[in-house]
């Protein structure tokens, strides 16, 4: 019971901590205070920090397209196909999200050259890239059906891409982007080459020695010096205007083209391809026979 008792009683006071005990208010406030100045300061360095990245980016970005293009040592396959669509009117040059690292330096220069790009902040760094290497960007996204009253400008852009096209210039579309899925290709595509009575040119890339990193596309970034390979399949005749069976089999017929470009480019260079995300026009999708032959159609210069 003793023992219980004693258990029970306060336990006894300590004068040093009481005697620091005053001096605890004054020292918060004094770190509040002091982090209360650091705030302007670190938003204002954030703040030219990022200014300073998005305005050397750009540059630094152009300047490695160029590097590894200029170093590497590349081969073409289909090179015919490219030819043959640089002496068309207009065309749509059709590349992957994942595999547009050097495509802009593929134009020549005496043509123009329009790239459609996302309405975004990392869209505003590839088209001042673009713009370093020579091609106008466009830019518009398709709409994120998560946020269904935020507009990107989709359809305004699909506008002024046809326009271009319309007056002869060459249109670098990645119907996979701007969030995927990886691989698959969105019916804009097949609605500008509709609208715009442009061919589209199949366009893939691999290389030897070069970096895959982990993001939603697989992004591949070259190294210099690299081997490399472009592929570039059989362009693919434009669907009639408001047929809606046609324009998805157009769809279909440019996305198994390119599938087909990339994995023949990744086997001449060694390299094992990503997967294609789930296909979300699959239980809509045409006879791959009819796809098939969609791509198999003879191209402007065939027909001339």
């Amino acid at each position: 019971m003793r023992d219980s008792a004693k258990a029970m009683e306060p336990a006894a006071k300590d004068p040093e901590r009481e005697a620091a005990a005053p001096d605890a208010a004054p020292r918060a406030a004094s770190a509040r205070r002091r982090r209360r100045r650091k705030g302007p300061l670190r938003r204002a360095s954030a703040e030219l920090g990022a200014r300073l990245v998005g305005a050397a980016a750009p540059r630094l970005l152009a300047l490695y397209v160029w590097v590894i293009f200029r170093t590497g040592r590349w081969r073409y396959i289909g090179r015919e196909h490219l030819e043959a669509m640089f002496a068309a009117p207009c065309f749509i040059a059709s590349v992957w999200h994942g595999r547009l690292a050097p495509i802009a330096m593929l134009r020549p220069k005496a043509r123009r050259a329009v790239a459609l790009i996302s309405a975004s902040r990392d869209g505003a760094i590839l088209g001042r890239v673009m713009a370093h290497l020579g091609a106008e960007g466009v830019f518009g996204s398709s709409r994120d059906p998560r946020k269904a009253d935020k507009g990107k400008g989709g359809a305004a852009a699909s506008q002024r891409a046809v326009a271009a096209l319309k007056q002869g210039a060459i249109l670098v579309i990645t119907p996979d982007g701007p969030r995927g899925p990886r691989m698959r290709a969105k019916p804009g595509v097949a609605a500008i080459a509709a609208a715009s009575e442009g061919w589209v040119l199949p366009v893939a890339f691999s290389a030897r020695w070069a970096t895959e990193f982990g993001s939603w596309d697989r992004f591949l970034a070259p190294w210099p010096f690299t081997q490399g390979v472009f592929v570039f399949g059989p362009p693919i005749a434009p669907p009639p205007k408001g047929d809606e069976a046609a324009l998805a089999r157009h769809r279909a017929a440019v996305e198994a083209a390119m599938i087909a470009a990339t994995r023949e480019a990744d086997r001449a260079m060694g390299r094992e391809t990503p997967e294609p995300g789930a296909d979300p026009h699959a239980a809509l999708e045409p006879d791959p026979a009819e796809a098939e032959g969609e791509a198999g159609a003879a191209s402007p210069a065939a027909t001339a």
